[in-house]
């Protein structure tokens, strides 16, 4: 049985390779934390790879939006029933919610959060404090993401509902205004914030519209494609050669990581809460966009031909990594503050000349312990609430069995199948 963290909704397709995804971004995470909290970031000669390592962000950007967005563009298409606001709001407050409430106030208790205990605390449980630059670095620092994809969450039904009688030619057109938004946001911020990297605006919903619109437009292609025969050349491409696609985005790190001129003191997403070095208007802005074509590049082996062969598929067909990548939400919510207490707080460091590799060994370590802990105990059980009842489950099974356009889909999908 599907696990219910990663079940789709009825009727919809399951990418079982963005599992390992999933698993690949959350552990960048913990090694680009590791790097800043370490200090190699700032002093080893691998320091600028390792700062650059943050386009992990983008990728859960991509893959949140492609996984919740193409059920609303499969339903129009296929002629289904469009998921219901109400349901999807549900879901996605089951997912994020119980998990989070529980690791930001556990931590907070030990080893304690920066402004937990003040008279803003509720802005960390209610996601807003990404909305006051003074709160912005505090409570769990990576859940500054969390308040983008809640924003977001809220949004796309209503994004949804008012791309509901349209064509995909307007699919298109939408989601290419939503990059273009994306992009312009931080072009004005970054000037007008006088080249702060530090300014809380980038880190709420319009700073990551161009990821999140690459994500949806992943969504859109794959439901597009549902009804041809034939895949355009492109696709095919990513179905046959994988590791071309995978190699492209090592070009691509390697360039934003050593050729444009950018270093660890000038991170795009908040990593750090120190005064970071600024990046030029064009450095910024081409680092995001090399950031989100990157995240796209991983994930097209997993979207296209996820049941071909090859190099990349084979990593994300790995058992444990895909394990990691089930309990991703527990390991991103806890591990900073692991890391940070395993870095400041011991009466006596035991790290040396390995501070890098403990700290972050063993911060995942203990970041894997209790996220498992977190999603065996409180979140799995939970998400069975998401399931729908035995009734509905087998209506929304006849209904898709019984219509033509899904059966298509699921030819194509079989396409060269060994």
């Amino acid at each position: 049985m599907t696990e219910p963290v990663v079940e789709p909704p009825p009727g919809n397709p399951r990418f079982p390779l963005f599992d390992s995804i999933r698993g690949i971004a959350v552990l960048m995470v913990v090694v680009v934390h590791g790097g800043y909290i370490s200090g190699a970031a700032h002093g080893a000669w691998y320091g600028d790879l390792i700062a650059r390592l943050e386009f992990c962000l983008p990728i859960f950007f991509l893959v949140s939006a492609f996984l919740l967005y193409r059920p609303f563009v499969a339903a129009r298409v296929h002629g289904r029933r469009v998921p219901t606001a109400r349901r999807f709001l549900r879901s996605r407050a089951l997912r994020i919610l119980p998990a989070y409430w529980l690791a930001l106030t556990l931590l907070s208790i030990y080893p304690g959060l920066p402004q937990i205990w003040t008279d803003h605390s509720w802005a960390y449980y209610a996601f807003a404090s990404v909305y006051d630059p003074h709160w912005a670095f505090g409570g769990i620092l990576p859940a500054w993401s969390l308040c983008i994809e809640v924003t977001f969450y809220l949004g796309l039904p209503l994004f949804a509902f008012v791309m509901r009688n349209r064509g995909m030619r307007a699919e298109w057109i939408a989601v290419a205004l939503l990059f273009a938004a994306g992009v312009a946001f931080n072009a004005i911020v970054h000037i007008a914030d006088g080249d702060r990297v530090d300014t809380n605006l980038y880190l709420t919903l319009p700073a990551a519209l161009h990821w999140l619109a690459l994500g949806m437009a992943l969504a859109v292609a794959s439901v597009a494609l549902e009804r041809r025969s034939e895949p355009p050349r492109a696709v095919r491409w990513v179905e046959q050669k994988p590791s071309l696609a995978w190699g492209l985005a090592i070009v691509l790190f390697l360039v934003v990581s050593l050729g444009i001129g950018l270093n660890a003191e000038s991170p795009h997403l908040g990593i750090t809460v120190d005064s970071p070095e600024s990046a030029t208007l064009a450095q910024w802005l081409a680092e995001g966009l090399i950031y989100g074509l990157m995240a796209a590049l991983l994930l097209l082996p997993a979207v296209f031909g996820d049941h071909l062969g090859g190099l990349p598929r084979a990593v994300l067909r790995n058992r444990l990594l895909g394990w990691i990548g089930m309990i991703s939400y527990g390991i991103f919510l806890w591990h900073l503050p692991i890391m940070s207490w395993l870095a400041n707080d011991l009466s006596s460091e035991p790290w040396g000349e390995s501070r890098m590799l403990g700290i972050t060994g063993v911060g995942l370590v203990l970041a894997v312990a209790c996220a498992a802990a977190s999603y065996y105990l409180v979140e799995r059980p939970l998400l069975k609430l998401k399931r729908p009842s035995r009734r509905a489950a087998a209506a929304q099974s006849t209904a898709t069995a019984t219509s033509t356009t899904s059966a298509s889909s699921a030819a194509w999908r079989k396409r060269g199948s060994p």
